[in-house]
């Protein structure tokens, strides 16, 4: 028996819509962030591209928020991760990132220079992975609330299909009452 969704699914698309865009919002906030030696306060999005691939996509009765596969560590954290030295680079000329040396004064920013330090990046990656950023997890325990009032969809949803769904158990309409099949 198929039974309509239209209600609830009108309900999470908006309520999808809203998380794509409070998940925008976060990748755009600045986050406080420790590396040990150093603390970083900066949004998480440096190029727009993590940003810019999420999306929403429907099958069917279903719906889901697609992005880019490296959002989901930033959120979770790993132990160990890869990165192209090329991904790195591009990293540090979009962010961009300034390099310092031992004493922590800026230096001319070579290509040599952007190279090393994007190589020290990049086993840093691999030993230490990425610390937990929480930004998803955190985004959609606050948008909890938003679900509120998809009892009354699914009521809607029900009600629209009561026939559709009492006949699925042997029970039919006939001349304005309910009768049950043998």
């Amino acid at each position: 028996m198929d039974i309509e969704l239209k209600n609830i699914l009108l309900f999470l698309n908006s309520y999808t819509d809203e998380l794509i865009g409070d998940l925008k919002q976060e990748l755009l906030r600045s986050r406080s962030r420790d590396y040990g030696s150093r603390t970083l306060n900066a949004p998480i999005n440096a190029s727009g591209e993590g940003s810019n691939s999420l999306e929403k996509v429907s099958d069917g009765n279903e719906i889901n928020v697609k992005g880019n596969s490296y959002l989901e560590k930033v959120d979770e954290g790993t132990k160990s991760t890869s990165a192209s030295l090329q991904d790195i680079m591009k990293w540090i000329n979009v962010k961009p990132v300034l390099i310092k040396d031992r004493k922590g004064n800026l230096v001319e920013q070579t290509k040599a220079r952007k190279e090393a330090f994007a190589k020290r990046v990049v086993a840093r990656l691999k030993e230490s992975g990425l610390r937990r950023t929480n930004f998803i997890t955190d985004t959609v325990n606050n948008s909890d609330s938003r679900l509120n009032g998809i009892e009354d969809a699914a009521v809607d949803d029900v009600l629209a299909n009561i026939d559709k769904i009492l006949e699925s158990h042997g029970i039919s309409m006939k001349n304005g009452q309910y009768t049950i099949q043998k």
